[in-house]
């Protein structure tokens, strides 16, 4: 029995959980639906009353004002994107004729980066006291 048990692997055995789950997902998702398309709540089914409320003035004014949202904010990014590719490109010009580039943006103002190999070798082999978490007060222990 101990060979048995070895023998199965935990990888499938997860694999056939995750399978089971999203059947059983699936299913749960499928009622649902049927629910919706054929169960009358009043006199009409979910999916005809959602059909009207779409319908209605206020739905249409809320699509049309999301669509506008959505497009104004596409324009903006590609208008940013475009700007970004025509700044690396006019410094990609200068750095090839020599003159000076001036960068811009987080990448222009880079932090020391720390060696962690280094920090591990001069860190104290056994510290007298643990170190103290950030938000701590440092003197009081």
């Amino acid at each position: 029995m101990q060979k048995l048990h070895s023998a199965i692997d935990h990888r499938i055995v997860h694999l056939m959980f995750r399978l089971v789950r999203f059947f059983f997902y699936l299913l749960l998702f499928a009622i649902v639906v049927w629910f919706s398309a054929t169960v009358p709540l009043g006199k009409r089914t979910i999916f005809e009353h959602l059909g009207r409320i779409y319908k209605t003035k206020e739905a249409q004014e809320a699509v049309t004002e999301s669509k506008k949202a959505i497009y104004e904010a596409v324009d903006k990014a590609q208008q940013q994107l475009q700007k970004d590719k025509d700044e690396g490109t006019t410094q990609e010009k200068k750095a090839e004729t020599g003159a000076p580039v001036t960068p811009s943006g987080p990448a222009s103002n880079p932090q020391p980066q720390k060696n962690e190999k280094q920090d591990l070798k001069t860190a104290p082999k056994s510290p007298s006291k643990p170190p103290s978490l950030p938000g701590e007060n440092k003197g009081t222990h």
